[in-house]
């Protein structure tokens, strides 16, 4: 019996198979400061099951920013939606502009 190996790029953005058919998608990202599209390194075969974006160094302390979220959807198998917010203190809401770190997975 053979061990199952992985297939992967190495690089800033990349992906790996995994044996069982998974494939993991990551990057970086530079903020637009508007709602907008990542495209992955390839296209995943049958299905998108998540995408996670972080930020990359925020710093949010003394900037009178409370709170920062990157919310992402799935837009097709070969890309995803970022829209950056922060939150003030106070409660006003506005578009975020840092930059990020984003992973996908999908099979």
């Amino acid at each position: 019996m053979g061990v199952a190996r992985a297939t992967f790029t190495k690089g800033v953005t990349g992906y790996f198979k995994l044996p069982d058919g998974h494939i993991v998608q990551y990057g970086t990202g530079t903020n637009p400061g508007r709602d907008h599209t990542v495209t992955l390194p390839i296209t995943l075969p049958t299905a998108f099951r998540a995408a996670l974006v972080v930020a990359n160094g925020a710093t949010i302390g003394g900037s009178g920013v409370s709170s920062l979220a990157f919310a992402c959807d799935v837009a097709t198998l070969s890309s995803f939606n970022v829209r950056p917010r922060f939150v003030n203190n106070g409660g006003s809401v506005g578009v975020a502009t840092q930059s990020y770190y984003w992973a996908a997975i999908g099979y």
